[in-house]
């Protein structure tokens, strides 16, 4: 029985939404975001009311180095040292024998080297492997609805909803000028990503596959039983909905959009989000 399982992702593709049902399903603890903002020289994080402080990397960081300042040299022995630490941390702060900590593409850094290329696998992911920590890809097909949901959420500051929040009025323009470029970086990043956990034993989810007809998919419950070691303790079910309405009502530019995308591989993305 592993004791954490850590997912990646790019932003906007389900994960508060996954992590949220396999936890209460499976009794795992949501650790959240870890390798986020929340941060804090100031804040006393082994007290803190909520987890996302208590388990915040950079909060036990810097904590593990005003113990230990000779830590702060990057070589991969002390990077490997002060990832111990930071799991040996949530184990006892939290006293739960299962993690699940989200890493969203852009926080794969933080635990790097003296020496790395930029198109080297990252030192925390070659750590995770040497560990044995089963590792959940999460993509999207549909990058076009990926980048709109991501400039909703930098646009409105929400990046996650309660499923009983009533929905809001939201309009999105697109920059034609930018959007094959913008279309590309994202593009671009999954494939990064794919290629460093192509030797990794991933379990791969598309987003687009997360729901069925009647709530989660069947290979959700699947992928999480074999990453556990066990079955659920109850049915797969989650507090949050999708922050972003039908892009369909949202979009404001869809005419300029269509034909900025025209010939692409972008295109039928468009078509099918905007239809």
């Amino acid at each position: 029985m592993t004791a954490f399982c850590f997912i990646v992702a790019a932003p906007r593709s389900g994960t508060n939404m996954l992590r949220d049902a396999v936890c209460r399903s499976f009794r795992i603890t949501n650790v959240g975001e870890a390798f986020v903002d929340f941060g804090d020289p100031q804040c006393d994080f082994r007290q803190a009311s909520h987890i996302l402080r208590r388990a915040n990397f950079f909060n036990v960081r810097l904590d593990i180095l005003r113990k230990h300042p000779e830590l702060a040299i990057p070589s991969p022995a002390n990077q490997s040292l002060i990832l111990e630490a930071f799991l040996r941390h949530l184990e006892i702060s939290e006293g739960a024998e299962r993690y699940f900590v989200d890493v969203k593409y852009a926080s794969w850094h933080h635990l790097d080297t003296y020496f790395r290329l930029p198109h080297q696998p990252p030192f925390l992911l070659t750590e995770l492997k040497r560990r044995g920590f089963p590792l959940v890809h999460l993509k999207r097909r549909n990058i076009f609805a990926q980048y709109c949901s991501l400039k909703l959420a930098i646009q409105t500051r929400v990046w996650q909803v309660l499923a009983d929040r009533p929905g809001d009025t939201l309009r999105l323009s697109l920059d034609p000028a930018r959007l094959v470029e913008d279309l590309d970086d994202l593009r671009d990043a999954q494939r990064i990503f794919d290629r460093w956990l192509a030797e990794y034993p991933i379990h791969l989810l598309e987003y687009e596959s997360l729901l069925d007809g009647t709530g989660f998919s069947k290979q959700v419950e699947g992928t999480f039983t074999n990453v556990f070691g066990m079955a659920p303790v109850e049915p797969l079910f989650t507090q949050h909905r999708k922050a972003t309405p039908p892009l369909r009502d949202v979009v404001i530019n869809k005419d300029e959009a269509f034909s900025a995308l025209k010939g692409t591989v972008y295109q039928s993305m468009a078509e099918e989000a905007l239809a």
